[in-house]
């Protein structure tokens, strides 16, 4: 009898040290930047809310272009990361099945998400002016790029005109100075730091002129995982819900969080305007971008929302 009961308890020891327990964290390793786009994330990490919904969440930060977040999503060495629309639809584009699974930010008059710096001796009146002129965005064909090319389009200028460049954000100001580059495109906090170093002067803040409410920053994550982890994704979204609801309640909860992941000096974050918060996407979100695209050519063929929203 002793033998049978000791025999049992090794059993259950060996099923409890090969077993995890059953209310064991689901491990998400999410790919993000570093920048109040992520501010979402960034309260759900700190205030325990990923791991109040039963999410173990490690911080991959990013440093290259955000196209090659869809590499990572499809080998899996990130779970869900941070990148825009456009990338989404041009992955899909290409056969591959990346769905996106949440918002991050949107835009609404008043907060200037990208604005167009010139160099400080450079006369422009019209967007006719930047025909032959070297502009630079962070990424050909990224959003800030596709948004500026649909504001030349309306004020009458053609981008195909303008000779557009990549150039690393960090390398904008130096760019304007050297006179390499006649315009940049530049996101905070490189907007407010250009202007501020007088290397860049302000010529049109043409996102206010576009529709609000556009998504320039989502969460994405490969199609087969969506399809495998229907909680995990629900899991996240709620902690970025709850991080929402906490940041509407008490916006000073951001410095905190900011101060945490963006290494800059506390006044130049407190100073820095900080986009609308959003954790969703809808279908009207991801058409903009869509008729946007094919008319830029580039996309080739129409993209149905449905196919690359996660449910």
């Amino acid at each position: 009898m002793r033998r049978w009961v000791f025999g049992l308890i090794g059993l259950l020891g060996f099923i409890a040290a090969v077993l995890p327990p059953a209310n064991a964290a689901d491990k998400l390793t999410l790919g993000i930047y570093s920048g109040d786009d992520y501010l979402l994330a960034f309260i759900a990490k700190d205030e325990g809310y990923f791991e109040k919904h039963g999410l173990d969440v490690t911080f991959q930060f990013m440093t290259a272009n955000m196209s090659l977040v869809t590499g990572a999503l499809v080998g899996d060495s990130l779970q869900i990361g941070a990148t825009t629309i456009p990338v989404v639809l041009q992955a899909d584009d290409n056969g591959l099945d990346i769905k996106i699974v949440a918002g991050a930010t949107a835009t609404q008059p008043g907060f200037q998400l990208a604005a167009i710096l010139v160099r400080p001796d450079l006369e422009v009146k019209t967007a006719k002016d930047l025909e032959g002129k070297t502009v630079s965005v962070s990424s050909l064909n990224s959003f800030s790029h596709i948004l500026v090319r649909e504001w030349l389009r309306v004020r009458g200028a053609d981008p195909s005109k303008v000779h557009f460049v990549e150039t690393p954000m960090g390398q904008f100001g130096d760019g304007l100075t050297a006179k390499k580059l006649d315009a940049v495109i530049p996101v905070e906090p490189w907007l407010s730091r250009i202007q501020s170093t007088g290397q860049g002067k302000l010529f049109d803040n043409f996102v206010d002129e576009l529709p609000a409410g556009i998504r320039p920053i989502i969460w994405a994550a490969n199609g087969d995982y969506v399809r495998a982890h229907p909680a995990t994704i629900a899991a996240f979204r709620a902690g970025l819900a709850d991080a929402l609801a906490l940041y509407k309640a008490n916006p000073e909860k951001s410095e905190a969080a900011l101060a945490h992941y963006i290494k800059l000096p506390p006044d130049v974050l407190k100073a820095m305007p900080k986009p609308p918060m959003v954790d969703d996407v809808k279908p009207e979100h991801v058409k903009f971008w869509v008729d946007m695209m094919m008319q830029q050519k580039l996309l080739s063929h129409p993209i149905d929302p449905a196919t690359v929203l996660a449910p």
